[in-house]
């Protein structure tokens, strides 16, 4: 095999592994399966999809007194006192260790009510800083939240 076959070969099998681990990293691994989680949990949030929403919390969810029951329970009075939510995060990162995680975001919640709007978390001056912590059973799920006010 001529050198040049050589070069092309290897090169080829390098652009093969960077390839296969840009869309694992992108895709695959728990870090892009924990940003995915959370951009689905916004989208439903968005669309007032609480079931979605209460299927990505952990049985063992707990956040000072709120369990996952009383979160169902806050959940549902939210999207009825509020006609419109927009969510925006920003500069999300990831930890992971073992079968546990830790997502933190900066989050601003706009809420609308009434015709009129106002933040309900963060500004876009000064996004709130949440730690949303993970455990993986069957799928990676909520297990608490720090940072929220009052919590």
């Amino acid at each position: 095999m001529a050198l040049k076959n050589k070069i092309i070969l290897a090169l080829a099998a390098v652009l093969l592994v960077v390839t296969g681990l840009t869309v694992y990293n992108s895709f695959f691994s728990p870090q892009a399966r924990i940003k995915s989680a959370m951009e689905r949990t916004v989208k439903s949030f968005l669309k007032k999809d609480r079931a979605f929403i209460m299927s990505n919390i952990d049985e063992e969810f707990s956040q000072g007194a709120m369990t996952k029951a009383k979160a169902d329970t806050a959940l549902a009075l939210f999207f009825m006192e509020f006609e419109k939510v927009k969510v925006v995060m920003d500069d999300q990162k990831v930890l992971v260790q073992g079968d546990t995680a830790v997502d933190t975001i900066r989050v601003i919640v706009i809420v609308s009510r009434g015709g009129e709007q106002g933040f309900l978390l963060g500004s876009f001056g000064n996004p709130q800083v949440l730690a949303v912590k993970f455990k993986h059973r069957d799928k990676w799920r909520i297990t608490g939240v720090e940072g929220l006010p009052g919590y």
